[in-house]
C-alpha cells in the first residue's frame, strides 16, 4: 500500500520553489499519494494549474487567515492520514511546523536559498531544532552557511533542483546577430546593473567587431530602473521582455547565457542554460562552480565586475567552436549529475530514512 505524503508551497506564482514543489508532485506520485496543499489561492500562474491537471496532481487549497490555514491543513493530513509533509518556502515551514504540535506526522523543512532575512533565518532555525526531522537544501552554499550559524548539520541535506534534459542537444549554426540572454527577477540580488554596464563596456571600449544583442528575461520592481540605465548608456541593442510563455524558445535562440548575481542558491536558470548547450558566463557566487566549471562549459568572473564580464563575452562572441565545444560540456555535465532520477532517488531515500526511523 503506498504511503501519503504532502507537498506545502504558499502560492502558484511564477518562480523556482512554486516550479520545484510541482515537479516533485509529479516525481512521487508512482510511489506515494501525494497530496498538494496551496496557501494562497489569489492570482495562480496558468501553466502550474494547467500542470496540476494534466499531471491529475491532488492539489488542496487552503483558505483564510494563518490559523485557519493551519487548522484545515492539519484536518485534512488527519482526514488522509498523511504521515510526512514537504514544506517549501519560510511561510510553509513555519505553516507545516505549527499545525504539526500534537501530531504525528513528520515535517521536512525547505531552504530555497543560499541567504535569508535575519527573522527568517532565525524563525527556521527554531524550526529546525525543535520541529524538522530534516531540512532540505537545494544548494550546497546555502547548507554550509547555515549550519555555521546554529543549523543541524545531521538534519541537513542538499538535493539539486529537478530540471528535465533535453534528449538531444541543441545545434547552433553562425548568424549574423549573437544573442546574450539573462533570465531571472528584476530584483538587486540579480545586479543587472552591472550586467548592463558590461554589455555598454563591451560596445564602447572593447569595441567588438560582431552584431550582438543582449535579451534579459524577467519581471520585477526594478524594471523601470533598468529601463533608466539602459537608456544612460544609449544601448540600443538591449532588450528587456517581461514574463513570456515561451521562456524555452529564448534558451534556444540564444548564443551566450550571463549570470551577474551577487548570490545565488542552486540556478535554476544556469541550468536550464546548460540544458540548452550554451555556454555560461556566470559570477563566481552560491553553488555556480557546481555547473560552471571555468574554461570548460563557461566562465566563472567575480561579483560586482563588469569588465572581467564583458572580456569573457567578448571571447564568446568572437569564436562560434568555442561556443558550441562550452555548449556541449554543459550539456554533457547536467546529463552526468543532474538527471530527474537521479534527484528522485534522492528524495524517495530522503523520505524512507526519515518514515522508518
Amino acid at each position: 500500500m503506498k504511503k501519503n505524503i504532502a507537498i506545502l508551497i504558499r502560492a502558484l506564482r511564477i518562480g523556482g520553489a512554486e516550479k520545484q514543489s510541482l515537479l516533485l508532485a509529479q516525481a512521487l506520485q508512482k510511489e506515494y499519494n501525494v497530496y498538494y496543499f496551496v496557501q494562497i489561492s489569489k492570482s495562480p500562474v496558468q501553466k502550474y494549474v494547467d500542470f496540476i491537471k494534466e499531471k491529475n496532481i491532488n492539489c488542496i487549497q487552503l483558505h483564510g487567515g494563518f490559523i485557519a490555514r493551519a487548522i484545515m491543513l492539519r484536518r485534512q493530513i488527519k482526514k488522509y492520514n498523511i504521515e510526512l509533509v514537504f514544506a517549501y518556502l519560510p511561510s510553509d515551514n513555519l505553516l507545516a511546523a505549527f499545525s504539526s504540535f500534537y501530531s504525528r506526522y513528520i515535517v521536512i523543512g525547505g531552504i530555497r536559498s543560499s541567504l535569508l532575512a535575519l527573522h527568517k533565518k532565525l524563525t527556521i532555525r527554531f524550526l529546525d531544532k525543535f520541529f524538522f526531522t530534516s531540512l532540505v537544501y537545494n544548494n550546497h552554499s546555502g547548507r554550509n552557511a547555515f549550519t555555521c550559524n546554529g543549523f543541524s548539520k545531521e538534519k541537513s541535506v542538499v538535493i539539486p533542483n529537478f530540471i528535465t534534459i533535453n534528449e538531444k542537444e541543441t545545434i547552433r549554426e553562425e548568424k549574423d546577430e549573437i544573442t546574450i540572454l539573462s533570465v531571472g527577477r528584476y530584483t538587486k540580488p540579480k545586479d543587472y546593473h552591472t550586467a548592463i554596464y558590461a554589455i555598454f563596456y563591451l560596445t564602447e571600449h572593447l569595441k567588438i567587431p560582431v552584431n550582438f544583442k543582449y535579451q534579459i528575461i524577467g519581471y520585477g520592481k526594478l524594471e523601470n530602473q533598468m529601463r533608466e540605465w539602459i537608456d544612460k548608456y544609449n544601448l540600443k541593442n538591449v532588450e528587456m521582455v517581461i514574463a513570456p510563455d515561451n521562456l524555452e524558445n529564448y534558451y534556444r535562440h540564444a548564443d551566450i547565457y550571463l549570470c551577474s548575481s551577487l548570490y545565488e542558491g542552486f540556478s535554476n536558470s544556469i541550468m536550464e542554460a546548460l540544458n540548452f548547450c550554451l555556454p555560461v558566463v556566470a559570477t563566481n557566487v552560491g553553488d555556480n562552480k557546481f555547473i560552471v566549471t571555468h574554461n570548460y562549459n563557461g566562465y566563472l568572473v567575480e561579483k560586482c565586475q563588469p569588465v572581467q564580464i564583458a572580456e569573457k563575452l567578448n571571447i564568446l562572441l568572437l569564436d562560434h567552436k568555442k561556443r558550441l565545444a562550452f555548449g556541449k560540456a554543459g550539456y554533457e555535465l547536467l546529463r552526468r549529475n543532474y538527471s530527474n532520477d537521479t534527484v528522485k532517488k534522492e528524495y524517495i531515500s530522503l523520505i524512507e530514512r526519515n518514515l522508518n526511523n
